[in-house]
């Protein structure tokens, strides 16, 4: 990995991460050839500490873990019962012609992995607001309400405007400068780079009641260089 996950916060309760793209946060199932992640990598400095919640492989942010049973459960608790506030940014394809609004729509989990909208699924919900518009494109803020399994991905796919880098729901595995800026020409025997090599997803905020003082605490994770690269890229020649 070009960079490595960082502590943003910790205490004797609980371990607050700022993760980067490209690692799992939980260990993945038996027979994946990846195993990196970052229960692991930090249970050789806490020898109890629990998974909380989780955010996909290539999905960047602000992750929580609790450091004992106490807090496990505590946290385990507010997550449950939707009193954790979660913050997301994310660019999606095509513009969006509200401002605002809820996507209420039940999700399921399918054998293949893929979470798809359907009667059958679980009840979901995400609130969104955009914060910007391109041509093409379009960077929103995502609160989701529910937890479910890809929500935010899934969301956006039943509305037409899927992540912009995505490969199980808009199969788009990278995002080219050729794609944004017109007449976009390269030298001979070059060959393009991709501006954005993952999820256009990031975690960015996380609000929770802290398990032993009961206070409000708030943690953010930056936006990371490789969204704030392309976000410049389409101000420039998206706009």
């Amino acid at each position: 990995m070009k960079s490595r996950p960082t502590v943003i916060y910790q205490d004797e309760w609980i371990l607050v991460l700022n993760k980067v793209p490209g690692i799992y946060s939980i260990p993945p199932r038996p027979g994946n050839i990846e195993t990196h992640n970052l229960l692991d990598i930090f249970k050789a400095y806490n020898e109890e500490l629990y998974p909380v919640h989780r955010l996909d492989r290539d999905t960047s942010g602000v992750i929580v873990y609790a450091k004992n049973k106490d807090a496990h459960k505590h946290l385990s608790l507010q997550f449950e019962n939707r009193e954790v506030i979660k913050t997301y940014y994310s660019l999606v394809r095509g513009q969006l012609q509200v401002e605002e609004g809820i996507i209420d729509q039940p999700l399921f989990m399918e054998l293949s992995g893929k979470t798809s909208v359907s009667k059958q699924g679980k009840k979901s919900i995400s609130a969104f607001k955009v914060l910007e518009k391109f041509k093409s494109y379009t960077w929103v803020e995502v609160k989701p309400e529910t937890g479910r399994t890809h929500q935010i991905r899934a969301h956006f796919k039943f509305l037409g405007h899927p992540l912009a880098v995505d490969p199980l729901y808009s199969n788009k595995k990278h995002l080219y400068l050729s794609e944004i800026k017109r007449k976009y020409r390269l030298s001979k025997n070059e060959q393009e780079q991709p501006l954005l090599r993952r999820l256009s997803l990031h975690a960015g905020q996380l609000e929770f009641t802290h398990p032993t003082n009961q206070e409000k605490v708030t943690y953010e994770a930056p936006l990371p260089k490789d969204l704030k690269a392309i976000l410049n890229q389409l101000r420039k020649w998206d706009s």
